[in-house]
């Protein structure tokens, strides 16, 4: 009866004939037509809205998976394949030389022009980014013609194709992703052999007939009786054979270079899957893969199409009967292996590996024209593309070889610990990221960087959770299990650690880029902290160490900063927290004073002031505020200069005392624009490294001479400096409230902004100091102001 039929829901970019062999594949005593809110199996053209994958189980399926943009859309299939190709080395890298270039615009322009100033004579092929059916491709002599939208991308020209008949053409494959944890991967047997139109012509690239093998392209050559030639991947076959080729051959370089593409893309489609909530039992992927073969019988794979053409394209005598027979069987034979005319199997009370045992076998045994290309018996073989697999890829590979899986062991791929307040953080120099694991993941990456193997990993903690608990269940220790895994393969996906079973090209690797970017750590004290800063790139250190003056304290430090190359510029990190990320080298020095000043105070007594503090007598100092990156620190220098004294930048108040302050022995900013007027007050050359502030503001550092670490100084007088045009300076005295109006802004307590106490105790350290606002025009003139104030003073 119509009420004990399941229901079956068409939908999305539908175009006649796309769904009728699915339709047909569905036994009608079993199936009926449902809609969008009644079905149990779903054919859906392009993609579905996320929502849909919320109801999915194994009853309820529906033919994508949420991620398989990574594959689907053209620029994103290239960077899928060049990530995993980038964390790879040796001959593993070299299998994977299977994808041409592909520039995506206009971000990529500029690499573009290069690549086409460096070879001339190259051609080049314009695709939209996410289109089908070869709308808007087509082949550029210039690549200035390439349009900068973001629709677009430019993809090298393979221009030595393989011909058959005189003719290009293109393999069309069908790939159907089954499963996505543990990842099963089918390759149908037959296909078709995609030919243009007319004779390849090398030097014909504007004929479209001749250089594209896009069926709907090919279709409105009206001058060819037959503008669409399908043939049949088994005669295709035969033809190479028949030329003396070995076919054998050409097809184990395609099935390897499907599972490494699949294999490339699975964590981005199992990370978006989770993402959008879907039960993963209930998706699936049929794609339809195009793939060109060069003159050396090489494969190269072009595209991965999402929702493939099943409408037949070509004329009954030139290859449509084919054509339509093979995609009926096609699709006839998807459903058989997904087993949709069958009741969904009762897996109730299977332990996870026999659940994974019984979709494997139940898939196997009904896969018609499907052959299994992962895994295979040769799984362990490919387990190791995978960044790390998961755990039930483990299993997986277990079950199909009949044997332990090859153990796995780790090491930092640029990556540095960073440890403060017994908290774990990670900072990716790949990504310019750090990253703070929760308690459990610390520990699992300690064990792992120490040598141990995921199972070592997992039994320790299967051990420790018995000894606090009592026996561990089944289903926990898979959790367990796939929880070890799982980290250390998220970790493996961004880059944070790689492999180290024994392979000398990755060690050497690892030795190389840790020889190259490693510069060391000094320690630097700032006020009463001592403060390590690791360095990740020599020539951040060179132009730090030249304007921190690292100290030789034995004290240990109680903060640490990290500075590493990023994947653009460099990144700064202190503690477990990124404070600065895609930094040109000029910024980094300006980023890391910053830092220092923001982390000086220790407690809450503790203000710590943007500005200069300058010796003026026996113990007694001057403070000269200053906003950093303003300029304002000429004029501090230049007082100095005057008194025989130096300047340090930033001071540390303790409310607690009796109107004293500490330096913070940090460097001194001179804004570019005065660095000439400071070089002649002061009577030599400033440094030549130029600093930049992210914020703005373009200026040198000078490093503070390096005062006794326990010098204090009772400020007799805070001066806020003001520029202008006139030519004689002035002074007045200020009040309490103008001051603090101007220098709370630059004040950081512990916390940052001064809570009420501090200000209040603020105020009245204010208080008992003389207060002036100092206007000038010129450094040299409003230091001679104040030394005069200072020595009539003092006299």
């Amino acid at each position: 009866m119509n009420e004990e039929k399941r229901r079956y829901w068409l939908a999305g970019n539908r175009e006649p004939g796309q769904d009728a062999f699915f339709v047909e594949a569905l036994d009608p005593a079993l199936w009926r037509e449902g809609d969008g809110e009644n079905w149990d199996t779903g054919w859906h053209t392009g993609m579905p809205a996320p929502e849909v994958f919320k109801t999915l189980n194994a009853a309820k399926t529906i033919n994508h998976i949420p991620g398989n943009n990574g594959l689907t859309v053209k620029n994103y299939l290239f960077q899928t394949l060049a990530a995993a190709s980038d964390r790879l080395t040796g001959e593993r890298r070299d299998r994977m030389a299977f994808f041409p270039r592909v520039y995506a615009m206009p971000e990529e322009c500029f690499d573009l022009y290069q690549a086409a100033a460096r070879h001339p004579d190259k051609r080049w092929i314009l695709k939209p980014k996410n289109s089908s059916r070869g709308r808007g491709v087509r082949v550029l002599r210039d690549v200035a013609a390439a349009p900068l939208s973001s629709r677009f991308l430019v993809q090298d020209y393979i221009d030595r194709p393989h011909l058959m008949n005189a003719r290009k053409y293109v393999l069309r494959l069908y790939v159907l992703v089954t499963s996505v944890e543990p990842l099963r991967v089918y390759f149908y047997r037959e296909g078709f052999a995609k030919l243009a139109s007319e004779p390849y012509d090398a030097d014909d690239p504007d004929n479209p007939f001749s250089n594209l093998t896009n069926p709907d392209i090919n279709a409105e050559n009206t001058g060819v009786e037959a503008p669409v030639v399908f043939v049949t991947l088994a005669d295709y076959r035969k033809w190479l054979r028949a030329g003396g080729h070995d076919d054998a051959a050409l097809f184990a370089k395609i099935r390897d270079l499907l599972v490494l593409t699949m294999i490339a893309a699975r964590d981005k489609m199992r990370t978006r899957t989770r993402a959008v909530g879907a039960d993963t039992s209930g998706c699936y992927e049929l794609l339809g893969v195009d793939c060109l073969i060069d003159a050396d019988l090489k494969p190269w794979i072009l595209e991965c199409n999402l929702s493939p053409s099943l409408e037949v394209c070509a004329a009954p005598d030139h290859g449509g009967e084919e054509e339509r027979r093979i995609k009926r069987q096609l699709v006839a034979d998807m459903a058989a292996l997904l087993g949709l005319n069958e009741p969904p199997p009762d897996l109730a009370g299977l332990s996870m590996d026999e659940r994974i045992r019984r979709r494997t076998e139940r898939e196997l045994a009904r896969a018609g024209g499907f052959e299994r290309i992962f895994p295979d018996t040769d799984v362990e073989e490919y387990l190791s593309f995978f960044p790390a697999p998961r755990y039930a890829d483990i299993v997986s590979a277990e079950q199909i070889t009949g044997r332990r899986a090859p153990g796995f062991r780790f090491a930092p791929n640029r990556t540095i610990e960073i440890i403060s307040e017994d908290d774990l953080a990670l900072y990716s120099e790949k990504t310019g990221t750090l990253y703070a694991p929760n308690p459990s993941a610390s520990w699992i990456w300690l064990k792992a960087i120490d040598g141990a193997d995921p199972e070592e990993i997992a039994r320790d903690l299967i051990a420790a959770r018995q000894a606090a608990d009592g026996p561990v269940s089944p289903a926990d220790e898979w959790s367990i299990r796939e929880k070890v895994w799982e980290v250390l393969a998220d970790w493996a996906g961004l880059g944070l650690i790689r492999r180290r079973a024994g392979e000398d090209a990755d060690a050497a690797a690892e030795e190389s880029l840790a020889g190259a970017d490693w510069a060391g750590s000094d320690k630097v004290r700032v006020g009463d902290r001592v403060v390590e800063i690791r360095h990740g790139c020599p020539a951040a250190a060179e132009r730090l160490r030249a304007v921190l003056r690292p100290t030789t304290t034995g004290a240990s430090p109680e903060l640490s900063l990290a500075i590493q190359r990023a994947r653009v510029g460099y990144a700064v990190a202190v503690g477990s927290r990124l404070i600065g990320a895609d930094l040109s080298l000029a910024n980094v020095a300006p980023v890391v004073r910053q830092a220092l000043f923001e982390r000086a105070p220790g407690s809450e007594s503790d203000i710590a002031m943007q500005g200069a503090l300058v010796p003026i007598g026996e113990g007694e100092a001057v403070f000269v505020a200053g906003a950093f990156g303003a300029g304002w620190d000429g004029l501090a220098a230049c007082l100095a200069e005057q008194l025989h004294a130096d300047a340090s930048g930033g001071a540390l108040l303790d409310l607690n005392t009796d109107g004293s302050a500490a330096p913070l022995d940090l460097a001194v900013w001179i804004d570019e624009d005065d660095v000439e007027e400071i070089e002649t007050a002061l009577g030599r050359a400033l440094a030549p490294q130029i600093h930049q502030w992210p914020a703005g503001g373009e200026g040198r550092l000078m490093a503070a001479a390096r005062p006794v670490a326990s010098t204090r100084y009772k400020v007799r007088a805070v001066v806020i400096p003001a520029r202008r045009q006139e030519a004689d300076a002035a002074m007045r005295a200020i009040s309490v409230h103008e001051a603090l109006r101007a220098l709370i802004p630059l004040c950081a307590g512990p916390r940052l902004r001064l809570t009420c106490a501090a200000a209040s105790g603020f105020s009245d350290w204010l208080s008992g100091r003389d207060l002036w606002t100092l206007e000038f025009s010129r450094f040299a003139g409003g230091a001679a102001m104040l030394a005069e104030r200072f020595a009539r003073e003092n006299a």
